[in-house]
């Protein structure tokens, strides 16, 4: 809990990646146009407003607030989809364009990431060790990433593809199970 980012910094950094993903708007080069977009992304997008309604239950979580972090976690899901469990940790600057998102165990996404709708990062059986997502890493619809595996940076992963292996920085993979592509 203590490494999890502050609350403004992250949706803000947020804003700026989901901005240029979703709205195709570049990053706004003042806090108060970063802090526009994240209200219109909010409005907008029920992906990135689950994102908002995480980051603020895991400041819950870290100053131990009672019941209020379970109320932003229920609203995630039921108005994004996105259930982030506690113990993970996702980086401020990732988008999640479409909600529809599980992420479980111990589990850390980087920075830059976009996470497609349906994507499940998650656990295998009897492990409670998540992926480890490196920055700007693109995660395709449909994938799931299980147990204990390192995605290497700027790695994509494609639509449906069940990675179970260790993916390195700048790869592309596929299938399932997910194997290297050109």
């Amino acid at each position: 809990m203590a490494s999890q980012p502050r609350f403004v910094e992250a949706v803000l950094a947020d804003a700026e990646v989901t901005g240029e993903w979703v709205l195709g708007v570049p990053g706004a080069a003042t806090r108060l146009g970063r802090a526009r977009t994240a209200l219109r992304l909010a409005v907008v997008s029920e992906g990135f407003f689950a994102l908002c309604c995480y980051r603020a239950e895991a400041r819950c979580r870290a100053r131990r607030a009672p019941l209020l972090p379970d109320l932003l976690h229920r609203l995630a899901i039921v108005t994004g989809q996105v259930c982030i469990g506690p113990p993970g940790l996702v980086r401020p600057g990732i988008c999640i364009p479409h909600g529809q998102v599980v992420i479980d165990g111990f589990t850390e996404v980087g920075r830059g990431t976009v996470l497609g709708p349906c994507v499940t990062l998650g656990l295998l059986s009897d492990v409670p060790h998540g992926p480890t997502i490196g920055a700007g890493t693109r995660v395709g619809s449909g994938a799931r990433v299980l147990g204990p595996v390192v995605v290497g940076e700027g790695a994509v992963i494609g639509e449906n593809a069940v990675v179970v292996r260790d993916v390195p920085a700048g790869v592309t993979v596929a299938g399932v199970p997910a194997r290297p592509i050109r």
